[in-house]
């Protein structure tokens, strides 16, 4: 049966497509009291998420606006599990425009990993600023607080598992106790989908940590991974890219409606992945780095002397495609964008669920240097460009009546549809 696409695409500088498009505003509609933020420990069962995958319980705290609602897990109720200690957000969902929950939870967590092997206990989690309205009645922020030193990561032996497989690992990173406390603000903005995760390394002592961080991802539930370039699936060990800032799980089947991403904003930073889990390496290529023990990949963070460090990321939270995540990434990390959209249809009409994959001729992966450091004259390789040789810069999935968009930086973009 033949299906057809339609595509509507504004901005002169989208090569190879033209058209006509449209921007989309948000709309602040009640969440938290008062329409406004809220941070709050929570009280009773009919404050926590459905789904599968919903590990909150009583005692622990949410967060709450009129785009989303999200679980932080409450200190000292841990598991053996990526983020085994608490402080850490679980659940998370998007609401509708009236403001009411969409769809289950299919997130399981993320924790960030100091030095990879690493990651923070966090002692405390407190509601630092609850949110409602000023003075002048606007809207405030809300914040979730978690604070406690930097602890072994028991679930990830990251060194043993990486020798496992035939490569290096850095001896600077293997179980090395860092006198670093670590103090991660959870920020929920008035109609942002999205909580900014900030995150202060407070050293302790008189001499600097030089350091690698990470982010330990788990979906989980009937999520699938897609990274830049690369598109769903998981990558044993991804390529740096100048495009690489981001990870996301989108829902199929019984996770359909819900999406999740981690943005940053490190350039140069890669992955790997294994058993369900991925870790994005912030700011390092980690084919180097573990084949070669750090020679050739130094630390790439330095925490001074006495001094602090503060790294941010952002936990956004969609509506079940890559692209409502990337519209946000867009947004935080300040790209020129152009907008997208379009219908897919069939001789029956609209085509719901249709899969659009955006393949983008910009390839900004980095490309092996010539030579092997060391051996260059006696093996003298050419330069090779790493990365997918096909570009996958983003996802669509149609609505009920056949519908897409999204926003796409300057370039030019081919669409494959799958109906």
């Amino acid at each position: 049966m033949p299906v057809n696409l339609k595509v509507l695409l504004a901005a002169a500088a989208l090569l190879g497509l033209a058209g006509c498009g449209n921007n989309s505003s948000s709309v602040n509609l009640p969440g938290g009291p008062g329409g406004c933020p809220s941070a709050r420990v929570i009280t009773s069962e009919s404050e926590l998420l459905p789904g599968p995958m919903a590990r909150g319980r009583v005692g622990d705290l949410l967060l709450d606006n009129s785009r989303l609602r999200a679980v932080v897990q409450k200190a000292g109720r841990n598991w053996y599990n990526i983020s085994q200690f608490g402080g850490n957000i679980i659940d998370a969902l998007p609401k509708d425009e009236r403001g009411r929950l969409l769809g289950e939870d299919h997130y399981e967590e993320a924790a960030l990993g100091t030095n990879v092997e690493s990651s923070p206990n966090y002692q405390t989690v407190e509601v630092l600023q609850a949110g409602g309205r000023d003075a002048e009645g606007n809207c405030t922020s809300a914040i979730i607080r978690a604070t406690g030193p930097d602890d072994l990561l028991d679930f990830v032996n990251g060194s043993s598992a990486i020798r496992d497989m035939g490569f290096m690992y850095p001896d600077s990173a293997d179980d090395v106790d860092l006198p670093i406390t670590i103090q991660t603000d959870y920020i929920l903005e008035p109609g942002k989908s999205y909580i900014t995760m900030q995150t202060r390394l407070i050293n302790e002592g008189d001499s600097a940590v030089d350091l690698y961080l990470v982010e330990y991802l788990n979906g989980s539930g009937e999520v699938e991974v897609f990274q830049h370039g690369y598109g769903f699936g998981e990558v044993l060990v991804t390529a740096p890219c100048d495009s690489c800032r981001y990870a996301i799980y989108a829902g199929h089947e019984g996770g359909a409606g819900v999406s999740y991403g981690i943005v940053h904003n490190f350039p140069r930073s890669s992955s790997v992945s294994v058993s369900g889990v991925t870790v994005l390496v912030y700011g390092s290529d980690a084919l180097p780095l573990f084949a070669a023990g750090g020679d050739l990949e130094p630390a790439p963070f330095t925490v001074p002397g006495s001094g602090e460090l503060t790294v941010t990321r952002w936990f956004v939270v969609g509506d079940g495609d890559v692209a409502s995540i990337l519209d946000v990434k867009h947004e935080l990390l300040g790209q020129s964008t152009g907008s997208l959209s379009g219908v897919v249809t069939d001789p029956a009409g609209p085509v719901a669920g249709a899969e659009i994959a955006v393949i983008s001729s910009d390839n900004d992966f980095e490309a092996l240097p010539a030579g092997i450091p060391g051996l260059t004259d006696a093996l003298p390789l050419p330069s090779l460009l790493r990365g997918p040789d096909t570009i996958v810069a983003n996802h669509f999935r149609t609505d009920a009546q056949g519908r897409f968009s999204g926003r796409l930086p300057p370039g030019s973009y081919e669409l494959r549809l799958n109906a």
